[in-house]
């Protein structure tokens, strides 16, 4: 079952980062503040995701293998897509946003997933395109779903 380290919080070298990522973005637009974030900023990024995952895969749970190696061997995963701006009552409650905003520096969007599968199709994998689609009436977010009693396995 996914579950994050309660003991690794956020370094504020990359708070700071996605701070001036959105900034930069209400400033000068573009697909999403993620394109803000420097090559650094993503390092530090995965570094943090990797601790937080317990240097698991949040999808199929698989190990990422050595924290030295995740920047080559790893995405950065944005539960809700990049493309989309629209998010459900549901998603926002489970988001805890008494607004419309964009997630994708939220921290509870982003997961850390192994490359997997790249192939297009039935095979599709943990870092596959999803669309811009309700992706909470699909999914649970391994963020944001850490109880999972009512679900059995047969």
């Amino acid at each position: 079952m996914f579950s994050h380290n309660p003991n690794v919080t956020l370094p504020k070298s990359l708070t700071t980062a996605i701070y001036v990522a959105k900034e930069t973005f209400n400033q000068h637009g573009g697909k999403s503040p993620y394109q803000y974030l420097s090559t650094e900023a993503k390092e530090e990024l995965r570094q943090f995701l990797y601790r937080r995952q317990y240097g698991l895969c949040a999808y199929c749970e698989c190990s990422l293998g050595d924290s030295e190696t995740i920047n080559r061997t790893t995405k950065i995963e944005h539960f809700h897509p990049q493309s989309s701006a629209d998010l459900t009552p549901d998603c926002m409650t489970r988001l805890d946003l008494k607004r419309e905003q964009d997630t994708t520096l939220l921290i509870d969007n982003l997961l850390l997933v192994c490359a997997g599968n790249k192939t297009k199709g039935s095979e599709l994998h943990c870092d596959s395109s999803k669309a811009d689609i309700d992706i909470c009436s699909v999914f649970l977010n391994p963020n944001l779903n850490r109880s999972f009693d009512s679900f059995w396995c047969t």
